[in-house]
């Protein structure tokens, strides 16, 4: 059962950077000026560095032994070592701002993007801090990826007017390939988590998806007529048998890896007639004091409130995108035009496997990294919700809600401990770490 939680203290945080380790044994917390590293999950002190300006970034290593500050409007970056409490390393250069930071697939060098330039800075730090540089790379923070096994990565470029994929060996930083992508303008670069596959969406203008072997060999492509503004998102299975592709015209369809089309397209209603098939819970309202009123559990609902999208501004809010469970047997998939509701589908039979309506729009909605059966999600509020997968019990799942034992503690953002036994809770200043309680 997991309706009775243990919560630590309330501790103060800034611009919500709370970020476990890889590893998930520290968490590590930007307040103003100082990056406390945290024990996980007790959450002791473990290491607290002293920067010189208020952090703006924070990013763990893979290898969850280095971390990385920035702050944007001083140009600067600091790396610090959880071996060595006295080491630290510092990157400056007011010529070429800072726009984003990553490290680099082997935790040996630090990646950062400039914002007025499209260039990108490689800091390595196994070779006392030499500098490599990849010209013309087309994005500041996206439009990147790197291979399962770590030894290689890849960037999106622009060259001779053509996007290329670009693919670096992670130790040395040498080209290994120069993939000539068939898109327009590309706006990101997604790979298969079996590392045979790169897929690389079109501008929003265009529906349209390539997909390559890191070989450089094409494999497919697919595009839509009628695709509205285009693809907003992609989300691979884990087993690299389907593609979730998101787009702008309030439908996402699933591509299999055999033969690259469309298996079945999934939408979002405001009204779903009565179905024995379907479940649906339905949230019920709660009076400002009062405990939480539960679920009713339904077969159809004839209204659910529906966001007018600005069509007239960039990016309107009318995509739906995919995430699946770590076994690849669930899908969920939220809306930007009804923000309340979350559905997940049973990826066997393609269907409706439950449909969550809430009182309040999702802002988080993430399955647990190691149970594939539980679904955390967040609205704003004193409270977070799990939905729990009962597919052999009367009703096939359930929604619990559980309350923060804090005042003022309004909820804004959720995340998993690596191991998935516990919950980052934060809100605009503050955060919380929370278990179950063994029954």
């Amino acid at each position: 059962m997991l309706d009775q939680w243990q919560f630590t203290d309330l501790y103060k945080q800034s611009n919500k950077l709370c970020r476990f380790s890889p590893d998930g044994n520290y968490v590590a917390v930007a307040v103003e000026k100082q990056l406390v590293v945290r024990s996980h999950p007790d959450l002791g002190i473990l290491q607290v560095y002293y920067c010189k300006w208020p952090i703006d970034a924070l990013a763990w290593s893979p290898n969850s032994k280095m971390i990385s500050t920035t702050n944007y409007a001083a140009c600067e970056c600091q790396c610090y070592t959880m071996e060595d409490v006295g080491w630290s390393c510092q990157y400056k250069d007011a010529s070429r701002p800072i726009a984003h930071i990553r490290w680099s697939p082997g935790s040996d060098a630090v990646m950062h993007t400039a914002s007025t330039k499209e260039r990108l800075h490689i800091m390595s730090l196994r070779y006392n801090k030499r500098f490599s540089h990849i010209k013309n790379v087309k994005h500041k923070d996206k439009g990147y990826t790197s291979s399962p096994d770590a030894k290689w990565f890849a960037y999106l470029r622009r060259q001779d007017l053509k996007d290329v994929v670009s693919i670096y060996d992670a130790e040395s930083f040498e080209v290994i390939k120069n993939i000539e992508l068939d898109t327009v303008d590309a706006q990101d670069i997604i790979i298969s988590p079996n590392g045979g596959f790169i897929a690389a969406y079109d501008v929003p203008l265009l529906y349209k998806l390539s997909v390559y072997r890191p070989d450089g060999t094409m494999e497919a492509s697919f595009s839509v007529d009628d695709g509205g503004l285009g693809i907003k998102s992609v989300c691979w299975s884990p087993d690299s048998q389907f593609l979730a592709v998101g787009g702008y015209d309030h439908k996402l369809r699933l591509l299999d890896t055999f033969t690259w089309k469309p298996v079945s397209t999934f939408t979002h209603q405001t009204r779903y007639p009565d179905n024995p098939a379907q479940e649906i819970l339905i949230e019920r309202e709660v009076m400002s004091g009062t405990p939480h009123a539960g679920y009713d559990i339904r077969h159809g609902i004839q209204h659910i409130p529906m966001l007018r999208p600005d069509h007239d501004r960039p990016n309107p809010k009318t995509s739906i995108t995919a995430k699946f469970n770590n076994l690849g047997n669930l899908m969920l998939t939220t809306s930007e035009t009804i923000p309340t509701t979350a559905c997940i589908w049973n990826m066997t039979t393609m269907k409706s496997h439950a449909i969550i309506v809430q009182q309040e729009p999702i802002l988080t909605a993430l399955w647990n990294p190691k149970i594939s059966s539980l679904l955390a999600i967040c609205c704003e509020g004193g409270r977070f919700y799990l939905w729990q997968d009962r597919r052999h019990e009367k009703h096939r799942s359930h929604v619990t809600a559980i309350n923060i034992p804090a005042e003022k503690f309004s909820i804004s953002t959720v995340r998993w401990s690596p191991d998935g036994k516990s919950l980052l809770l934060m809100s605009k200043d503050m955060f919380c770490l929370a278990w179950p309680i063994d029954s």
